[in-house]
């Protein structure tokens, strides 16, 4: 069926307008009343995802660019897209795959700058990826950019090795030789493997601990959308409205991770203290340049070892977090639901009170946290204050 050619202007123009004062809900409704007349118009799709990206509704607008992607199957934006958000949800397989499928197109429009950066996406994500190596060490030396191609045809090597295949290990690191002969890198890798030494694994690529962390949360419990709890009126796949609040609360904290940008996580940890001194702050003043370095670099650790079942460990880092700036209610969140559910001791129990009682007005955690705060009450033999908090 033929839509109306007018009408369907008109909305995009209406959804660009509001696009451009950053109006996102408006601009999606607008471009889905255009996409209503034309369902597979390319830039209705690829202007709705990005709206919906705005929005944070990442799972609706990968949707948009995957149908955007089967339409004009050559275009390389489209799956640069769905890469960026797949790498952003913690879908790492598939940004892999859409990155792997942008770049080619790339390729074969000559923008090879465009397509090195989708190799090193990948290898973001994954350091130890063949093909991306290996497409970006022929790109590097067809470039002339000598030094970059040697450092790829020397992770090679050393995949090569690892992977028991001597031969082209040699092969790997005797091109770099013809490439750079006055390389000291390549002539000590070729050392190495002549005295049958193992050669270091590439290194990951920074800027991809939130996508790894992402990942990791979304292995725990990969149920739920991404980023939204269920939607009213349906029914959760989680039934425990505490337990679906803690994953949530898991996936927003990874997700804020990649606010920090291009900034560095993975920075080194402070002094070890024992795990009293950590919980109870005591500690010696960090200069004040570094909070924020120091409160993403716990936030990351704590992520990384809930993920792990460490959760003593978790808990220390994310109050660590929390004293260097943080201030999601995820982290109160997760925070009162350990020290609740978990807490002995009724000092600790009090403790995850006084975290809860902070977020009881915040729409994603006011029922789970209401909840808990009646468990904790009960733990607290407040019979008649518990009772309230359960019959509200």
């Amino acid at each position: 069926m033929t839509g109306n050619q007018d009408f369907f202007q008109q909305a995009m123009n209406q959804g660009h307008s509001a696009a451009w004062d950053q109006n996102w809900e408006r601009a999606a409704v607008l471009y889905q009343q255009a996409l209503d007349e034309f369902p597979n118009h390319p830039k209705a799709l690829t202007s709705l995802g990005l709206a919906l990206l705005e929005l944070k509704r990442y799972e609706e607008a990968l949707r948009c660019y995957f149908q955007a992607a089967r339409v004009v199957p050559d275009d390389p934006l489209p799956l640069e897209k769905v890469s960026q958000i797949c790498e952003r949800v913690g879908r790492l397989n598939d940004a892999i795959e859409a990155s792997l499928r942008a770049a080619d197109f790339f390729l074969k429009r000559n923008d090879a700058e465009r397509a090195i950066e989708c190799w090193i996406r990948v290898l973001r994500f994954n350091a130890e990826h063949l093909q991306a190596h290996s497409r970006l060490a022929v790109v590097y030396e067809r470039l002339g950019r000598k030094s970059e191609a040697v450092a790829e045809y020397l992770a090679i090597a050393s995949l090569m090795q690892h992977a028991g295949d001597l031969g082209k290990a040699l092969q790997a690191v005797q091109h770099t030789l013809q490439i750079m002969p006055e390389s000291s890198e390549a002539r000590q890798a070729l050392g190495t493997l002549r005295s049958n030494q193992m050669l270091p694994k590439p290194a990951r690529v920074r800027g991809g601990t939130g996508p790894v962390l992402m990942a990791q949360v979304r292995q725990m419990d990969d149920t739920q959308p991404v980023g939204r709890p269920a939607a009213a009126g349906q029914p959760s796949s989680v039934q425990d409205p505490i337990t679906e609040a803690r994953q949530l609360a898991l996936i927003q904290l990874a997700g804020s991770l990649f606010e920090a940008g291009e900034e560095r996580i993975e920075i080194p940890e402070p002094p070890r203290r024992d795990l009293d001194s950590i919980i109870t702050g005591a500690s010696t003043p960090e200069p004040e340049q570094s909070s924020r370095s120091q409160m993403l670099f716990h936030l990351g650790q704590a992520i990384d070892t809930q993920t792990r079942n460490q959760e003593a460990q978790a808990a220390a880092h994310l109050e660590r977090s929390i004293q260097f700036g943080l201030t999601h209610p995820a982290a109160f969140y997760v925070l009162g639901h350990r020290l609740v559910q978990t807490g002995a001791a009724e000092d600790q129990v009090e403790k995850g009170v006084g975290y809860l009682q902070q977020i009881t007005r915040s729409p994603d955690y006011m029922l789970a946290a209401r909840l808990l705060l009646g468990q904790a009450l009960l733990k607290l033999n407040l019979w008649f204050p518990a009772k309230l908090f359960f019959d509200t």
